[in-house]
């Protein structure tokens, strides 16, 4: 028996004799595995129940909560599959699990004008849920300044990886670039807005919507929680939404919220539009390889090369720097030479230990 198959038959041991499950006893029809990035999920049939069963494989107990916390909430608006139980101490199982009703649905496709005014709906329901109903702050920040000290804090590591002669030549486009950005977002941080922290999905991908009798369903809840709104909308419209005219964007904001919010909402998310993309690129540069051999060395490089790509793309639009193509090729190959031999260290480091 692989281990796979070891692992199924434990869970469904586990239903046939929880009580407090709809399931116990239950004559179990149908069991389907369901993809999963990191976590293990089937889609588990009876005469009278068809739900999800998620197992979570890599997260801390808080993680596990937080889905089942925010997701329950989020069904209470209709905008996310029923919650059914969770159990962070499974008898005979070795991780926490949770089960919710399964939902059947098409993939979101936000080319379809319809499916990206669908997404402003559900996200102002989600948004409006009142503060104090929630327990768990997202794990991404939850204000423009706890974004921009995220940000001081890789600028510094920036400056001490130039010091060392470790990152150059990307950083003299870094640098240059995060004094652009402080330069238009101040005047933003200068104010000293407090923005009121709302329900956030927190991981809004399109594999994490679905679209049910035209109504937009929201699935893994792991990253939800206290957050910007703004944050939110701005990942939307950078990932999920890029190619929405200015125009259709106002429209989407319409529906989003009334003229007075989406007055004060819209230059919120324009600051966030340079916050983002940059923090993503700082992310990019000081990450460490942990690849383990020279083909998978290869691979990460390969598709980080990718992610750099998108976020040059980004942080040169959002901060109106002009790049010429020699200048883009530099680029390129410094970030590429910057994972080879970021592989190179960790792997000396590797065999020395």
């Amino acid at each position: 028996m692989s281990s796979d198959q070891g692992r199924i038959q434990t869970v469904l041991a586990y239903l046939a004799n929880s009580p407090d499950l709809d399931l116990a006893g239950a004559e179990i029809t149908t069991v389907e595995e369901l993809s999963g990035d990191h976590n293990a999920l089937w889609r588990i049939q009876t005469a009278q129940r068809d739900v999800v069963l998620k197992m979570f494989l890599d997260a801390g107990q808080a993680r596990g909560r937080r889905q089942f916390t925010n997701q329950d909430s989020a069904a209470r608006i209709g905008v996310a599959p029923q919650t059914i139980a969770f159990d962070r101490y499974p008898a005979g199982l070795s991780h926490q699990i949770m089960l919710y009703e399964w939902c059947p649905g098409l993939p979101l496709n936000p080319t379809l004008r319809e499916d990206a005014m669908g997404l402003a709906i559900a996200l102002a329901a989600v948004h409006a849920r009142h503060p104090a109903d929630q327990t768990r702050l997202s794990p991404h920040p939850v204000s423009l300044h706890y974004q921009w000290s995220l940000i001081q804090g890789s600028k510094r590591l920036v400056e001490e990886g130039v010091e060392r002669g470790g990152i150059s030549p990307l950083s003299d486009f870094v640098l240059e670039a995060l004094s652009r950005a402080e330069t238009m977002v101040r005047p933003k941080l200068d104010k000293n807005e407090l923005t009121t922290p709302a329900l956030v999905h927190g991981d809004l991908q399109l594999c994490h919507c679905l679209k049910v009798d035209g109504d937009i369903q929201l699935l893994d809840w792991e990253m939800g929680g206290l957050g910007d709104p703004a944050r939110e909308i701005c990942h939307l419209f950078l990932h999920l939404l890029p190619d929405l005219t200015p125009r259709e964007r106002a429209e989407w904001l319409g529906l989003y919220a009334d003229p007075a919010e989406a007055l004060d909402l819209a230059p919120r998310v324009r600051t966030y539009e340079v916050l983002l993309p940059l923090a993503s690129l700082l992310d990019l540069i000081l990450l460490p390889s942990t690849a383990q051999d020279a083909l998978a060395a290869a691979e990460e490089c390969q598709l980080l090369q990718f992610a750099f790509g998108l976020c040059l793309d980004h942080v040169t639009a959002a901060l109106d720097m002009n790049l010429g193509p020699r200048d883009r090729a530099e680029l390129d190959d410094a970030y590429r030479s910057l994972r080879q031999n970021r592989y190179t260290q960790w792997e000396t480091k590797e065999t020395a230990a």
